[in-house]
């Protein structure tokens, strides 16, 4: 099988840790060995204890970046965020209660790899009526 691209997982959270940690205990066994990206979680302006405890965890995993909005962006916002600052080729969102099953995120990838015109894709051009590339 071809390499995964590379990809940015953003999850939103505001004071969600209970559902949180088993997401991301979750995500670190089904995250493929070759994997090439990051887990982006954005603590929506929680409190100190989720903020120590998300901080924790980005020191413990290579694969785990936190980001902290200052104040409540809501989940849009959030989401906006993570895209903002995203690193990888592909944006897969998740919410903080998702709990993955093994081979989700190679399922997913090679959707796209099979069905480029699949998801949001600022590459795909304009769309006629049919929904299918114009070009």
């Amino acid at each position: 099988p071809d390499a995964l691209p590379s990809i940015s997982i953003i999850i939103p959270t505001y004071e969600g840790l209970a559902h949180l940690v088993p997401c991301l205990v979750a995500l670190e066994s089904t995250l493929p060995g070759d994997f090439q990206g990051e887990v982006l979680v954005v603590d929506d302006g929680s409190g100190s204890e989720t903020a120590s405890e998300l901080a924790a965890m980005e020191g413990e995993k290579p694969w785990l970046r936190v980001l902290r909005n200052s104040e409540n962006l809501g989940f849009i916002g959030s989401c906006n965020r993570g895209a903002s600052e995203a690193r990888g080729d592909l944006l897969v969102f998740l919410n903080d209660d998702t709990v993955p099953l093994p081979g989700w995120l190679q399922a997913l990838a090679g959707t796209f790899r099979t069905r480029p015109e699949a998801g949001v894709n600022e590459l795909a051009g304009a769309r006629d009526e049919r929904g299918t590339s114009g070009t």
